[in-house]
């Protein structure tokens, strides 16, 4: 029709355009769409691309005008809408996509706690969540050493950490509730069991990753004879805040007080006692009946103004041996002389307790107390606190 009129009105020609013209013009307007919603945001596409449809409308109505060239407006107005909106939405489910696949693969290195911090946005860095937090300290013994005796074998020593990491930190992750590992620092792991307030159940599960760690760690160890990484575990309990801190570009999860570092002080302690698993009276209160544990005394760790009571974790009660109840419960008589100043009768508890148990470096420690604190005939509580020097 419109050919027709043209020819009678004007005495010339129209030119349409050529199937393949038109193929390629359909083209290259979906490419430009494409590209466009692919790059840049659709706020900044739908109104671009409205200016440019204009601007296509306009170049199409003077060819027509001017030079008979007819140029099809709607099909290309209409494949630059579809492609718009269709690109918008693959380009939405695409992202969806891998942001599934991103926090899948992010899941492997970071806690999903610690993942909602690093998704808190701008700002996030500023704020902290006070919470009650039992926190478990690892420290692998002859770590140094083990590193050095492979030498220039570094992939050996990925290989090794990368089995005694999985080793430890798998407790940590199957753990009711799990812990957040906040920290891993060469050897070591520090991880925080977080709840509202004090809750048992939690320092419970915190305790009971410790004992899985140190079953997992024999396990490692008889896998790894020749480069065996005795692990030594520190607990306590208390408030604590555990934030997103921003540095530049870098965003980390850091947990601030007091507890983390007496919990360090804790799992130090141990070298001193010759034990590997230790934890405070405010980690293990209230779980004697779930847990086989032995009060170690009062110390005065490295840095603090207070005396920390410390007890060793067994075991759980449920797997306690008839020997370990007859072993803890002959040295508990020794040790209520020793809370009582006693000191000749806790002496002379210690001194039998020891000769059937002479590689106890706790009840060897608490002696060489006694022995001490009955020369100098102090009666004061602070005569049973041992001081530690140094870390």
């Amino acid at each position: 029709m419109a050919t027709a009129f043209a020819n009678l009105r004007w005495h010339h020609d129209l030119r349409l355009l050529s199937v393949v013209e038109t193929a390629l013009l359909l083209l290259m307007v979906a490419v430009i769409a494409c590209m466009a919603i692919w790059r840049w945001e659709p706020m900044v596409v739908f109104p671009s691309c409205a200016v440019l449809v204009g601007g296509f409308v306009v170049v199409a109505f003077s060819l027509f005008t001017r030079w008979s060239i007819c140029v099809p407006v709607i099909w290309p107005t209409l494949a630059a809408s579809l492609c718009l909106v269709g690109g918008t939405f693959l380009k939405q489910l695409h992202f969806r996509n891998l942001s599934k696949e991103l926090f899948s693969v992010a899941q492997k290195y970071v806690s999903p706690h610690a993942w909602q911090f690093s998704r808190g946005g701008e700002g996030a860095g500023h704020r902290a969540n006070m919470v009650f937090g039992t926190v478990l300290v690892t420290d692998a013994a002859n770590f140094t050493r083990v590193i050095e005796g492979l030498g220039d074998d570094l992939r050996a020593g990925v290989e090794l950490l990368t089995a005694y990491y999985s080793a430890i930190s798998t407790p940590i992750d199957e753990a009711d509730p799990p812990g957040l590992i906040i920290d891993t620092a060469g050897d070591g792991l520090l991880t925080i069991w977080d709840a509202p307030e004090d809750s048992p159940a939690v320092r419970l599960a915190a305790c009971r990753a410790a004992i899985r760690i140190q079953q997992a760690v024999d396990i490692f160890n008889q896998n790894h004879a020749p480069t065996a990484l005795p692990t030594r575990i520190g607990v306590h309990a208390g408030d604590l805040a555990i934030g997103a801190i921003d540095a530049r570009e870098r965003r980390f999860i850091k947990a601030v007080g007091d507890v983390t570092n007496t919990a360090s002080r804790i799992e130090s302690l141990n070298k001193y006692l010759g034990t590997s698993l230790l934890a405070s009276y405010a980690a293990v209160v209230g779980l004697e009946e779930v847990l086989l544990v032995r009060p170690c005394g009062a110390y005065l760790l490295p840095g603090k103004l207070e005396a920390v009571s410390v007890f060793e974790i067994v075991c759980e009660t449920s797997s306690a041996t008839h020997e370990e109840i007859e072993r803890f419960a002959l040295y508990g008589s020794a040790f209520d002389l020793y809370s009582k100043q006693c000191w000749p009768e806790a002496q002379a508890a210690f001194e039998r307790y020891l000769e059937t148990y002479p590689h106890d470096g706790v009840a060897r420690k608490l002696l060489e107390k006694c022995k001490t604190a009955h020369v100098r005939g102090s009666d004061s509580a602070d005569a049973r606190v041992l001081v530690i020097g140094a870390k």
